[in-house]
């Protein structure tokens, strides 16, 4: 009986000791700086490419992706999205800056259902000079209309040197 108790406390503090460090490590890891709740990433905006684009861009290539909202409320933006771009350094999220500017103004993104298009959102990465295959994420990050809650999406896309 003892064996059993020892070995079930010792399943429990496992548990809860990987379950504890998993977590906390890799919402930093995924997004650095960025304090959207995790539920919230990708599940009621997306980031998603257009129809025809390359799966694969060159340094000084503009991207450009649609928002769609996929929850029941209005998503408001700031006239920037909130954008934030990442590249993977050394398996590290770092963020590198965006040269596109963008005019003055809240964006307002409808529901799916009333507009099925969402909204365009265009980013240039201030990539420098890459000499090997790299990945970038695209952040944005926008909040429910009339709530407190934030969203966010992000995507992932290649840079070929």
């Amino acid at each position: 009986m003892k064996n059993i108790l020892a070995y079930l406390l010792l399943l429990i503090g496992f548990m809860i000791t990987t379950s504890c460090t998993a977590s906390s490590g890799q919402d930093g890891d995924l997004f650095p700086g960025i304090n959207v709740p995790e539920k919230n990433i990708n599940s009621k905006i997306v980031l998603q490419n257009f129809p025809g684009e390359p799966q694969s861009y060159k340094v000084g290539d503009s991207l450009a992706f649609g928002i769609i909202n996929q929850s029941v409320y209005n998503i408001t933006f700031h006239n920037d999205f909130d954008v934030k771009i990442f590249i993977k350094q050394d398996e590290v999220w770092e963020p590198i800056n965006n040269k596109v500017e963008y005019p003055e103004g809240e964006r307002i993104l409808p529901t799916k259902k009333i507009d099925p298009t969402g909204l365009v959102l265009f980013v240039l990465p201030d990539l420098g000079e890459i000499k090997s295959s790299t990945i970038v994420r695209i952040v944005v990050i926008g909040q429910v209309k009339d709530k407190s809650e934030q969203v966010g999406a992000y995507i992932d896309v290649h840079y070929a040197p």
